[in-house]
C-alpha cells in the first residue's frame, strides 16, 4: 500500500467512522448502524519505516508514549495539541511503563536492557541491563516496583523503582510471558502466557505465581486489561476470542468473538467499554448490554494498527501504524452521546481527580475514611475556606482514587487554592498531607493528580 493511499483512506475515515452494531450471540446484524468513534486526522511522524510495539498514556503530563521498535525511538505526542513533543533514542523498545512515584519512564528493549528516562524532561538517565530481551513491563504502584518479562524466557525481572536495581531473584513463570497489568484493588500482577494459553497471578508480596487461569477457548493471549472494582479480567487471544474472567475464582465467565490478531486492549471504567486493536483493519468495541459484555461494533482503521492506549480524561483511543514513508498516530474520539452524562447538578461543575497515596508499608483498617477537599488558602493567617469536599470509605489499600466537583465560578484567579487530604478512623487521624499541593495555578492539570500523605505521629 502506498503512502498516498494510506493518507487518503485515513483522511476519509476522519470525517465520520460508522460501525454496524452486531448481535454476536444471534449472529445477525442490527438494522441501524451507530457512530461509535470519530477518527481524527492522522499525525505524520517521519522516521524509519517499521512497527510500533506498544502505546501508553502519561495523564499527568498529557502525553501519548509510543515505543517504536524499528527506529530505536520513544515517540512522545501531546494528547491535547496533537503535536510531536519528543523523539528519544532508547533502543528497540517493547513495553513502556510509568513510575508515578519517582518520576520515571521505563522502556524494555530487545537488546537486553531497560531504558530509564526522566518522566518530566524525557531524558534517558541510565540503562538497567538484564542480558536478555525485555518484552512487556508493568509498574506496581503500591510496592514501587517494575515487573519486566523475559521475552524469550520463563521469568519476570523485578526492578526496585527508587533505586533502578534488579532484585536478586526473578519471578518464575511459564515460557512465553506476554502483556501484564497491575491491579491496585487486588494488589496483584496479571500476565498472559502464550505457551499454556493462560493468565498467571503474581503476588508482589512474595514474587511468586499463586494461580494459573486457563482462558480457553481463547488461545495465544496478547492483550490484557483489568477492572479491579468490577472484579473482572479481560484477556484477548489472537485466535479471535476475548475471555472475561472472574478475579475471585479465576473462571472464564464469558467469551466474546473479536477479530483475530488482537494485540493491545484497553478498558474504560467510566464508559464500561473494552477496545481491542487488531492489525486486520478493525478496532472492536465491547460494551455492557445489560446481560453481560458483547461486541457492539467495529471501527474501520488502517491495517496494521495493532496498538492502542486510552486517554482517561477524554475517553479517546489513540492508535499508531506504519506507512511506506512515514508513520502515523491517530486519535479516535467517542461521540458526545457516548460520553458519560453528568447529573443536572454536575453540569455546571468541573472536576479535580487523582490518587492519594503514601510510601510507608502500613495497612489501613477497614473502618478508615479518606477526606479530600479544595481549600482557598489566600489568607495565610486565617482558616482556609473549603470550596469542595468529599469523604470516601477506604475499601482497599493505597493508591486510592478520588474525584470531587467544584463550581468554576467560585474560583478567583487572584486567590490561591490547595488540595488537602487526610485519612482517619473514628476520631483518630492516621495520615495527612504536610506539604501544600497548589491548584489552579499556571494552567496546571486538575486530573491525574498524585497527592502524597504522611503518617501522623501520636
Amino acid at each position: 500500500m502506498t503512502t498516498s493511499r494510506i493518507l487518503v483512506g485515513a483522511l476519509a475515515l476522519s470525517v465520520v467512522a460508522l460501525a454496524a452494531l452486531s448481535d454476536t450471540r444471534s449472529g445477525h446484524a442490527a438494522d441501524v448502524p451507530r457512530q461509535l468513534m470519530t477518527v481524527g486526522t492522522p499525525i505524520p511522524v517521519p522516521r524509519a519505516v517499521g512497527r510500533f510495539d506498544s502505546l501508553t498514556i502519561d495523564d499527568k503530563y498529557r502525553r501519548l508514549i509510543a515505543a517504536h521498535t524499528s527506529s530505536n525511538e520513544l515517540l512522545v505526542v501531546n494528547l491535547d495539541s496533537g503535536e510531536v513533543e519528543r523523539r528519544v533514542t532508547v533502543g528497540p523498545g517493547r513495553g513502556v511503563a510509568v513510575d508515578v512515584y519517582d518520576g520515571k519512564i521505563f522502556v524494555g528493549t530487545d537488546e537486553g536492557y531497560i531504558s530509564q528516562l526522566n518522566r518530566r524532561w524525557l531524558v534517558e538517565n541510565q540503562r538497567i541491563y538484564t542480558n536478555a530481551p525485555v518484552g512487556a513491563v508493568a509498574f506496581d504502584s503500591k510496592n514501587n516496583r517494575l515487573y519486566a518479562a523475559h521475552a524469550d524466557g520463563a521469568e519476570d525481572w523485578v526492578i526496585l523503582g527508587k533505586f533502578d536495581r534488579l532484585m536478586q531473584f526473578p519471578v518464575q513463570v511459564p515460557k512465553g510471558p506476554q502483556s501484564m497489568v497491575y491491579d491496585p484493588v487486588t494488589d496483584k500482577i496479571y500476565q498472559n502466557i502464550t505457551s499454556v494459553s493462560s493468565v498467571v497471578v503474581i503476588d508482589p508480596n512474595t514474587n511468586t505465581v499463586t494461580a494459573t487461569w486457563p482462558i480457553a477457548p481463547a488461545t495465544d493471549p496478547r492483550g490484557i486489561a483489568v477492572d479491579g472494582k468490577g472484579r473482572r479480567l479481560f484477556s484477548a487471544g489472537t485466535n479471535g476470542k476475548l475471555a472475561v474472567l472472574d478475579l475471585g475464582t479465576g473462571q472464564v465467565t464469558q467469551t466474546i468473538d473479536i477479530p483475530p490478531r488482537v494485540d493491545q486492549i484497553a478498558y474504560d471504567p467510566v464508559a464500561n467499554k473494552i477496545y481491542c486493536a487488531t492489525g486486520t483493519g478493525l478496532l472492536t468495541v465491547i460494551g455492557d448490554t445489560g446481560d453481560g459484555f458483547d461486541r457492539i461494533g467495529d471501527v474501520t482503521i488502517p491495517r496494521g494498527a495493532h496498538t492502542l492506549a486510552l486517554d482517561p480524561k477524554t475517553h479517546s483511543v489513540w492508535i499508531a501504524y506504519g506507512g511506506d514513508q512515514d508513520d502515523y498516530v491517530v486519535k479516535l474520539s467517542p461521540p458526545p452521546a457516548a460520553s458519560p452524562s453528568p447529573s443536572p447538578v454536575a453540569v455546571a461543575q468541573a472536576q479535580v481527580s487523582g490518587n492519594v497515596t503514601y510510601v510507608q508499608r502500613i495497612a489501613l483498617p477497614a473502618t478508615a475514611v479518606m477526606h479530600v477537599e479544595i481549600d482557598d488558602v489566600t489568607l495565610e493567617d486565617a482558616p482556609a475556606v473549603v470550596i469542595s469536599a468529599v469523604d470516601i470509605p477506604v475499601t482497599h489499600q493505597v493508591p486510592i482514587a478520588f474525584s470531587l466537583g467544584y463550581d468554576p465560578s467560585k474560583i478567583d484567579p487572584k486567590h490561591h487554592y490547595a488540595l488537602n487530604a487526610r485519612i482517619s478512623t473514628g476520631s483518630a487521624l492516621l495520615f495527612l498531607n504536610k506539604t501544600r499541593f497548589p491548584l489552579f495555578e499556571n494552567g496546571a492539570p486538575t486530573t491525574g493528580l498524585e497527592l502524597r500523605v504522611d503518617p501522623v505521629t501520636p
